[in-house]
């Protein structure tokens, strides 16, 4: 599995959402279940899948899957491939 793809599992299972609804443009405004509870969740699964570690600037970025993915490439993680 792709990361991309991997990312919209566990946004889609995080925001209780089909995968078809979340893509690069999804956000808060636009995922009726992305809340601060559900953005903490994301950042603890990410980090768990990813062996990474969000510090808090980059915390109070996650409003948008694109900027999670921006967040995901800074840290040297491959977006596109699996």
């Amino acid at each position: 599995m792709s990361n991309i793809n991997l990312l919209i599992n566990l946004s889609s299972r995080i925001f209780d959402v089909p995968a078809s609804d979340v893509d690069i443009k999804s956000n808060q405004d636009n995922i009726k279940g992305w809340d601060s509870l559900a953005t903490i969740k994301l950042i603890t699964e990410l980090e768990k899948e990813f062996s990474i570690q969000f510090d808090i600037m980059e915390i109070v970025e996650v409003t948008s899957i694109e900027k999670v993915v921006d967040i995901l490439k800074n840290k040297g993680i491959n977006i596109n491939d699996s």
